[in-house]
């Protein structure tokens, strides 16, 4: 039994012809899915950017917002010895009106007994 070569060509022929279509189908299939990550990596790309884009805003703003407050502070710190008066300064204070009631008192109390011996 003798195969004719025709019938052999015929035969690689559609081998070849099928081989051909599967590697057509494959590099198909590969393209659309290579086409469908580089869609979604593109998107991701999108996101990141919109992201990092708010990030360096909402950054931007609070520290405006830090200077503000760090202002404000520093204008609070500068009326505090004006407006407030420290420990030691209200105990120094206290203490001479202290002496100085004492004082009144006693010059008080030496008025009253100088009066009380002028009337006997």
């Amino acid at each position: 039994m003798q195969i004719e070569p025709q019938l052999i060509a015929w035969g690689f022929a559609l081998l070849t012809l099928f081989i051909g279509s599967v590697f057509g189908l494959l590099k198909w299939f590969f393209s659309r899915y290579i086409n469908g990550i580089d869609a979604r990596i593109s998107s991701v790309e999108k996101n990141l950017a919109d992201i990092a884009t708010k990030a360096e805003a909402a950054i931007a703003k609070e520290a405006a917002e830090r200077r503000e407050l760090e202002r404000e502070f520093r204008g609070l710190l500068a009326l505090l010895p004006q407006q407030y008066v420290a420990r030691d300064d209200w105990i120094i204070m206290v203490a001479k009106m202290e002496n100085k009631i004492d004082a009144v008192a006693t010059m008080l109390n030496g008025a009253i007994k100088d009066m009380g011996r002028g009337y006997r």
